[in-house]
């Protein structure tokens, strides 16, 4: 997948530039234009599709991420990863998506922009029984106010069947790392659990489990002038609020 600048001789002597995402079915099919989206001034205020993911669902069709100037786009691609539908945006100047499972769900989950004070947790839910994109993101609740900026976000189901969501607090890279149960409608169902130190910083955590019914989680740390990739266990359970 990735974004390509085209270009398009008119009669009139100018010429029409579009942004397009596209995406390589292989060497006999070749690629396919799936969204494009006109470019304005000669030459054009370039606008590329930033990092669109592809992720599969259960009825054998995919959903593909990517982000667009100040929004998040989606859209349902067949099982020949051609267009399925229309393409939603969803405003907000998103992070990452994250995509992950739930059982027979596909879960998205991101960070926007809010304004001039940091980010805010989004998600979306698509359902494993018909593929189809919600017409907006709903909020990640992870405590009682939600006024801190938060980021990063990464979603597991446990074996158990628990929800749990990690994310960073404060700016990504900048901020320390949580951990909290959440329910099938992205509400906090305990309190957060905080992974790292106040003063430590964090970004790009991924929640793996492991054997035993516990977690692991993965994040990259500042440390002088490079960046360790930190691995830690844990052990969860809810406690209530």
């Amino acid at each position: 997948m990735g974004s390509e600048l085209r270009a398009t001789d008119k009669a009139d002597g100018t010429v029409e530039w579009k942004s397009s995402l596209v995406i390589d079915r292989g060497p006999k099919v070749h690629e396919v234009h799936l969204h494009e989206l006109d470019l304005k001034g000669a030459p054009p205020h370039l606008i590329n599709f930033e990092v669109p993911m592809l992720h599969p669902l259960h009825d054998g069709s995919y959903v593909l991420t990517a982000r667009y100037a100040d929004s998040m786009l989606a859209a349902i691609l067949g099982a020949d990863k051609t267009l399925s539908g229309a393409v939603v945006k969803y405003p907000g100047y998103p992070a990452r998506a994250d995509v992950a499972e739930d059982g027979n769900d596909t879960i998205i989950a991101t960070s926007i922009q809010k304004g001039n004070k940091g980010f805010a947790l989004r998600a979306l839910r698509i359902s494993g029984a018909k593929a189809a994109l919600p017409k907006a993101l709903v909020p990640i609740v992870t405590d009682d106010d939600n006024k801190e900026s938060e980021s990063d976000p990464d979603f597991l189901r446990d074996a158990k069947g628990q929800r749990w969501m990690s994310y960073v607090q404060r700016a990504s890279g900048n901020g320390h790392l949580e951990i909290v149960p959440i329910n099938a409608d992205f509400q906090a169902t305990g309190r957060p659990f905080s992974i790292t130190e106040e003063d430590d910083k964090a970004s790009d955590a991924t929640i793996i489990e492991v054997g035993g019914g516990g977690l692991m989680v993965v994040f990259l740390r500042p440390k002088g002038n490079t960046i360790e990739v930190v691995t830690e266990e844990l052990a969860c359970e809810v406690v209530a609020k």
